[in-house]
């Protein structure tokens, strides 16, 4: 990562990519109440297959940037078993039992769910497949949505297998052009709704589900288009030469008349597109700050990034992109940004509140607390005469001295620092040193970073100036950088190893004790 990049909030980007992958069912005027939810059941025929004891339960948070939230349990020898959780708004469970099921919760259900074992065998022994896999009780309107949702499922399994390999979405992106992926993409749907329309004359199922099946199919289809059109985005920024779709100018007409305050049903599509939505509102605002002169700080960013989201969008979804954007900021961002923007009393949304001054209580707590085991925290001191560099090294004379320059907004550097934790423990009481040099951040945000993060070692933060001067000194011209000092404080390798190649630098230390 260069040195001159700056962490321009985080480049934004970074911190609304992953997937929103979260679904709801309507319930309640307010869906965004916090509740528990209890799942319990027995897996039958269990002593057919005594070693299938585990059961996956995937909840996919709305705020949350580093993927499914997941839970295991495991059924008891009798093939009972139970899971308890708390969820802050109705949503969609991936349950996975060999199979894939998906469930929709709501705060305050308790469902009864009945696995068969024999999902493990290829065929029954009398070549028989069982009738139902999956049953439900417990909560009548739970189970009752639940049990139709798992009917609707077998009905679509065609459709999903002919869906699939060459015909799939993502080869449809690949293959076709503007007009023929929004004819394929609408095609689809249309097959859907059919078959949901024969489903409903027959089966007569809970209104709810009418609710979930609408949510589906036409979030869907937005976030397959705007996927498409993200994808021609990133062909042409990565590569202008190369050969994209030109985008026709009402291919995303449909954005238009997508509600920002839909937050009652939210399928794993409506998630999908939530997350589409996000990108192609966000990558258009960065590409205006990238052309603006008058942003010059992480200040001047934000405050354009909240003005032109609000000028975008507004209510539920605005408050989505603020709250992910700052959850995701908070541990690293400067006090004063802090103290202007994540405060959570700006959010309407009662669990959005919730979440920020979760995150703050849990912030301020590490800032009080003392450092973790083995780490020293050194401020900057401009009072230093001389070389920083050799200070440090006479400060650990008859030592060998592992260097690692640094910042927190540096995604390699935070990369490697459970493998530095992990050699760190390897040289342990021996006549090793780790010193950490962290530059181009204010002095809060590193010592927030090494508390949080729990770094261990010898945590300097040189001044600007200083940090500079060894930049220059030692031609550094990207972190993370790596230098060696062997025990008579001669450096004996200007580009040292990382942490993660341990191999490697495990035998460059060796030979200096």
């Amino acid at each position: 990562m260069a040195i001159n990049q700056t962490n321009r909030i985080m480049r934004i980007t970074l911190l609304l990519l992953s997937a929103l992958l979260i679904c709801s069912c309507s319930r309640q005027a307010d869906p965004w109440q916090t509740g528990r939810v209890v799942i319990a059941g027995k897996i039958r025929h269990f002593d057919e297959h005594p070693d299938r004891k585990d059961i996956g339960f995937g909840f996919n948070g709305l705020l949350k940037q580093s993927g499914q939230n997941t839970l295991k349990v495991s059924a008891d020898a009798k093939g009972a078993f139970r899971m308890e959780t708390l969820l802050g708004y109705p949503q969609e469970v991936l349950m996975n039992y060999r199979q894939t099921h998906r469930l929709c919760l709501a705060p305050g259900d308790s469902l009864y769910i009945e696995l068969d074992a024999r999902v493990w065998n290829d065929t029954i022994r009398d070549g028989t497949v069982p009738e139902s896999v999956i049953t439900f009780a417990g909560d009548e309107r739970a189970a009752a949505l639940n049990r139709d949702m798992a009917d609707l499922q077998q009905y679509y399994q065609p459709l999903r297998l002919k869906y699939t390999g060459e015909n799939s979405m993502e080869q449809a992106i690949r293959k076709y052009s503007p007009e023929e992926f929004e004819t394929f993409a609408d095609r689809k749907e249309q097959e859907y709704r059919d078959v949901w329309n024969r489903f409903r004359k027959e089966h007569r199922p809970v209104k709810e589900l009418n609710a979930w099946v609408e949510d589906m199919l036409r979030y869907g289809t937005w976030q397959a288009k705007l996927t498409y059109a993200n994808i021609c985005q990133v062909i042409k920024q990565q590569n202008p030469e190369a050969q994209a779709p030109e985008l026709p100018k009402n291919f995303i007409r449909f954005v238009k008349s997508y509600n920002p305050d839909d937050n009652r049903i939210v399928t794993m599509e409506h998630a999908a597109f939530l997350d589409m939505y996000n990108q192609y509102l966000l990558e258009s605002i960065y590409r205006e700050m990238d052309d603006n002169p008058a942003i010059k700080s992480d200040d001047d960013a934000l405050q354009f990034l909240r003005k032109r989201l609000s000028e975008e969008t507004s209510g539920f979804t605005e408050e989505l992109i603020r709250c992910r954007f700052y959850l995701e900021m908070l541990p690293n961002a400067p006090t004063d940004i802090l103290n202007r923007y994540i405060a959570p009393e700006q959010f309407a949304n009662a669990y959005m509140r919730e979440k920020m001054q979760a995150a703050n209580d849990e912030l301020n707590a590490v800032l009080n607390g003392e450092p973790a085991e083995g780490t020293q925290l050194i401020e900057p001191d401009s009072t230093i005469r001389g070389n920083l560099f050799e200070s440090i090294v006479a400060d650990h004379a008859g030592k060998v001295v592992y260097v690692d320059f640094w910042a927190p907004w540096c995604g390699p550097c935070m990369a490697e620092m459970p493998f530095s934790l992990e050699l760190q423990r390897h040289y342990q009481d021996q006549n090793v040193v780790f010193v950490f040099l962290c530059g181009q951040c204010p002095n809060d945000q590193w010592r927030r970073t090494v508390l949080a993060e729990k770094l261990t070692g010898i945590h300097y933060k040189p001044t600007s100036e200083q940090i500079n001067e060894l930049y220059t000194q030692f031609g550094i011209e990207g972190i993370p950088h790596y230098m060696l000092v062997d025990r008579n404080g001669k450096i004996v390798s200007h580009n040292a190893p990382r942490p993660s190649e341990k191999d490697r630098i495990v035998e460059e230390i060796d030979k200096l004790l």
